[in-house]
């Protein structure tokens, strides 16, 4: 029934399932064609468990959306070839915001899954973007998953760029402050992990600076660094910043 009152929903609609069961078959039948759930504005998958594996991203990915505008998932490390899949339909192609939570892989969590966000040429309308770790499973966004998504060209036209549960060092912040995106974000949020493992760096004030001391700033409304040591020389530079 729950699968029946899904399919009556109309256009310019957002279904959101964040903590529901959702097995193959049901997810199937949600995405079978002729369901009105592919004409949604937004739909949001968020399954327990680690989220959605392999066969359920290659069900989402197959289906014919015909104007999907905002989509969050939840997936886990070790489906990287069909969140590929997933990213580059064409379905997906007039995405304006895309929301993933990566659980899974003790450490980056970065490789695989900025990898192919990074070559999906599907995603040039993107605007907002986040990207969240889930530290449940002791997953981190670390300095190369930063930097692949600060070089990745179809991520241009952002205006929001949020990272939870990171784990940052000089060469992270540096890769964010030369990213073409910069320059046009209002909102930029790189939250430190809470629960940083033993290996995990000490959060130096330093390591910020070559994204605090940048001129290209100027946009942001909504900055955030929490759990990062801004200290003095951080907070000079921000109150210098244009």
């Amino acid at each position: 029934s729950e699968v029946a009152d899904a399919r009556a929903l109309g256009p310019g609609l957002s279904l959101h399932l964040r903590g529901s069961p959702l097995d193959i078959s049901s997810l199937a039948a949600l995405l079978a064609p002729g369901s009105s759930v592919l004409a949604l504005h937004g739909l949001a998958l968020h399954p327990p468990a680690g989220g959605l594996a392999e066969e359920g991203l290659a069900c989402v990915s197959g289906a014919a959306f015909t104007g999907l505008r905002e989509l969050e998932i939840r997936t886990r490390v070790g489906g990287g070839e069909e969140l590929g899949r997933l990213l580059r339909a064409p379905a997906l192609s007039g995405l304006e915001r895309l929301s993933m939570c990566v659980a899974g892989g003790v450490g980056e969590v970065a490789a695989e899954v900025v990898a192919e966000v990074a070559r999906a040429a599907t995603l040039t309308g993107l605007r907002r973007f986040r990207l969240e770790a889930d530290l449940a499973y002791g997953a981190v966004v670390g300095d190369a998953g930063i930097e692949a998504l600060a070089a990745a060209p179809q991520l241009h036209s952002l205006v929001s760029f949020v990272a939870t549960g990171t784990m940052l060092g000089p060469a992270g912040f540096e890769a964010v402050a030369r990213a073409p995106f910069l320059e046009g974000l209002s909102e930029l949020v790189l939250e430190r992990a809470i629960a940083t493992p033993r290996w995990a760096p000490s959060s130096r004030a330093r390591d910020l600076l070559p994204l605090l001391a940048s001129s290209r700033l100027g946009g942001l409304r909504h900055l955030d660094l929490s759990g990062y040591a801004v200290g003095r020389e951080g907070a000079t530079a921000i109150l210098a910043s244009p």
